[in-house]
């Protein structure tokens, strides 16, 4: 297998893949045009990206190219339409980084509170200050907010716990059932778990329903002088929105992600909203430790590995959640060469859309059944053809 690796990955990834067999071309300032030369040069058959953006070029760009991993959570840099209409599988590593994004969560929680970084400028300058920074109000029975209960809200809401704090929660999957499990306040929408809350902390994909979810209604909800922190992406709480509760509600805000971002890791960068003396913000470093990179490293050794060996794609995100067939056409028969063929033959002929199949084998290695999924029912001269295939055991139809 030949793979791309177009963004830093730990070392021990790739002398896992290469230990398998793969051969691996490693080069983290591929992008644009570039990448799409190198996807063309090296008949790359599986790419592995991070923050680098890939579009239709660079998925038409190797006839190759079966494979696309995001070595992180979701899939926001990959066209993962374009790639689906190309027969292109796209996986990422969920969760694996989560832990990374928690502890940073908690950090600007507590610099929110502390103004710790402040009180190190001030200090680096020189200036000795400790009236100015003897007034934090303390998080230890606090009401936070938390948006979004995937794995990385679901490790913030561990450490908020562990700091004392309540905890009220929304998310689209949520219910007051799990709620009671987790001992958090259940809440019906992001305004309600804002409602009174001294923090609130964002856990969302972004997309066309959570964009501007955290939004000036959600803020207002909000105690006077509450925290915002979103360690997410840019995008999903309104910055606008932030600065306006900044004035009214003397919120501090604490971000890793912003609108407008650059994807290099080092350039300028500046707005009105990061210069802002109430805004605390990070440099979209909330994956990055060292225990999260090689999770997501050994993650995406595994998706390699099962594709290699069984030819299955962990944490597939492209693959239809339905199917239009309507009919299960169940075959057991002899495991020999040109059983199958005939079957779908005999399907072809009478234009018949195979949408899934599956030969699953028995032990001993001399039987096996098939199952294949259709749209619309076989008729019955095709069922007695292959009921007297002397190869086949027998045929049955369910629908479903």
């Amino acid at each position: 297998m030949n793979i791309l690796i177009a963004d830093k990955l730990a070392e021990k990834a790739h002398r896992s893949l290469e230990n398998m067999g793969c051969n691996i071309i490693a080069d983290a300032s591929l992008s644009d045009e570039r990448l799409k030369q190198a996807l063309t040069e090296h008949h790359i058959e599986i790419l592995v990206v991070r923050s680098t953006k890939v579009r239709k070029e660079h998925i038409d760009a190797s006839s190759s190219l079966s494979l696309i991993i995001r070595a992180g959570a979701g899939t926001n840099t990959i066209d993962v339409a374009y790639a689906s209409e190309k027969g292109i599988y796209v996986a990422n590593c969920p969760g694996k980084n989560a832990i990374a994004v928690a502890e940073l969560t908690i950090g600007h929680l507590l610099n929110l509170d502390r103004r710790i970084s402040d009180g190190i400028s001030d200090l680096r300058k020189g200036t000795w200050n400790k009236k100015e920074y003897a007034k934090s109000k303390g998080i230890f029975g606090g009401n936070i907010a938390i948006i979004g209960l995937g794995s990385c809200g679901l490790e913030v809401l561990k450490r908020a716990k562990a700091f004392g704090m309540n905890i009220s929660v929304w998310s689209r999957s949520f219910s007051p059932q799990k709620a009671d499990e987790l001992g958090v306040r259940y809440a019906a929408s992001p305004k309600e778990a804002a409602n009174g809350a001294d923090a609130l902390t964002v856990h969302l994909a972004l997309n066309d329903s959570t964009r501007n979810i955290i939004s000036s209604e959600v803020l207002h909800a909000l105690n006077d002088g509450a925290y915002v922190i979103n360690t997410s992406r840019g995008g999903i709480v309104n910055e606008q929105a932030i600065l306006e509760a900044i004035e009214s509600k003397n919120i501090r805000a604490g971000f890793d992600v912003f609108i407008g971002e650059p994807s290099s890791s080092t350039t300028e960068f500046s707005s009105v909203f990061t210069q802002n003396s109430s805004v605390y913000g990070t440099h979209h470093i909330g994956a990055s430790t060292i225990q999260a990179s090689e999770a997501v490293a050994e993650e995406v050794v595994k998706i390699v590995r099962n594709l290699r060996n069984k030819g299955t794609v962990s944490n597939c995100v492209n693959l239809s959640k339905s199917s239009p067939a309507n009919i299960l056409l169940s075959i057991r028969h002899i495991d020999k060469v040109g059983v199958l063929a005939r079957v779908l033959d005999k399907l072809r002929k009478e234009n018949h859309n195979v949408q899934e199949m599956e030969n699953i084998l028995f032990s001993g290695g001399k039987a096996a059944c098939a199952k294949i999924h259709l749209v619309g029912t076989p008729s019955q001269t095709v069922i007695e053809d292959l009921e007297n295939d002397e190869d086949i055991f027998s045929v049955s139809l369910t629908t479903t």
